[in-house]
């Protein structure tokens, strides 16, 4: 999921409802990438090459033989630019 984040994203209690929301959605096994609407209005090719690279990009793999890990990588992660 792409979101684009305009000011209220950034005090703190934007952030923290993102938070949570976000890790509510990787339980969900969704992906969230996030981009300021300033980047995506002043350099939408930058930020469309960003989303083409999350996109294109295997998902991480736990490591084999040890029960649990790699579970926290099967989420979703919050990128910007």
């Amino acid at each position: 999921m792409v979101e684009a984040d305009g000011g209220q994203h950034y005090d703190d209690r934007g952030r923290q409802y993102d938070e949570r929301r976000t890790a509510a959605l990787a339980r969900s096994g969704v992906r969230v990438i996030r981009f300021s609407d300033i980047d995506i209005l002043k350099d939408p090719d930058l930020v469309q090459e960003a989303i083409y690279r999350e996109i294109t990009k295997p998902p991480p793999q736990p490591s084999p033989g040890v029960p649990g890990e790699g579970e926290e990588l099967r989420g979703a992660s919050s990128f910007g630019i």
